[in-house]
C-alpha cells in the first residue's frame, strides 16, 4: 500500500496498521527521459540475458526469492511466452552464477518502460552489478524505442545511483505492507 504525502494522515495510517499492515519504507518516484540517457556500456564482468527459457527463470527467482517467498509459486505457474507481453525479465550471470536482476514493464499507452525489482544477490553487491543490470535496462528500453523510465527507489544508495544516471524525482510516499497477525 502506498501513501502519497496528499493523502497522510494519521487516522489512515493507523487504520492500516491495525488492519496488519506495518510502514515499511519511504520510497521516491522517479523518472528519466530517455532521449537524454547516453547509452552506456556494461562496465563489470556482468552475462546480462533475457529470461526467456525455464533455467533462466529458475535463476531469476533464486535472486528475487530470498526478498519475496511467494514469487516461485507465482513464477512457475505462469508460461514464459505470456511473461513477455508486456513485462520482461532479465537476469544478470556472475562467473555463470545467478547475480543481480531487473523487471522492465513496458506500457505503449504512455511510452514508458517500469524499471522494477532491480536485485543483486547479498553475496553480489559492491561490484557494480545493479548499476550494470540498470544500465542495461535503460539501453534495451531506449532502444525499443520508449521515451520514459519510471522507478521507484526504496534505499538511499540505488536512489543516488538513479540520480547520477539522470532520473528526477517527481514524489515521496510511505510504502506500507501486509503482514499477517498469524503465525
Amino acid at each position: 500500500w502506498w501513501v502519497p504525502p496528499s493523502l497522510h494522515n494519521s487516522n489512515l495510517i493507523k487504520s492500516l496498521i491495525n488492519y496488519g499492515f506495518e510502514v515499511e519504507t519511504t520510497e521516491y518516484a522517479m523518472i528519466l527521459e530517455l532521449d537524454s540517457f547516453k547509452t552506456q556500456d556494461i562496465k563489470t564482468n556482468l552475462e546480462i540475458t533475457w529470461v526467456t527459457t525455464k533455467r533462466s527463470l529458475k535463476d531469476f527467482i533464486t535472486v528475487l526469492e530470498p526478498y519475496d517467498s511467494t514469487v516461485r509459486k507465482f513464477y512457475e505457474n505462469i508460461e514464459i511466452p505470456k511473461l513477455q507481453n508486456m513485462e520482461k525479465l532479465f537476469i544478470g550471470y556472475s562467473n555463470k552464477s545467478p547475480a543481480s536482476i531487473g523487471i522492465l514493464f513496458f506500457n505503449p499507452n504512455t511510452s514508458s518502460a517500469g524499471i522494477f525489482s532491480l536485485l543483486t544477490k547479498k553475496e553480489e553487491r559492491g561490484k557494480g552489478f545493479g548499476t550494470s543490470m540498470m544500465c542495461y535496462l535503460l539501453n534495451f528500453a531506449k532502444a525499443s524505442s520508449y521515451k520514459y523510465a519510471t522507478l521507484s527507489a526504496s534505499s538511499d544508495f540505488g536512489y543516488s545511483i538513479y540520480k547520477n544516471l539522470g532520473f528526477k524525482t517527481m514524489g515521496e510516499f510511505d510504502c506500507l505492507e501486509y503482514k499477517s497477525k498469524e503465525k
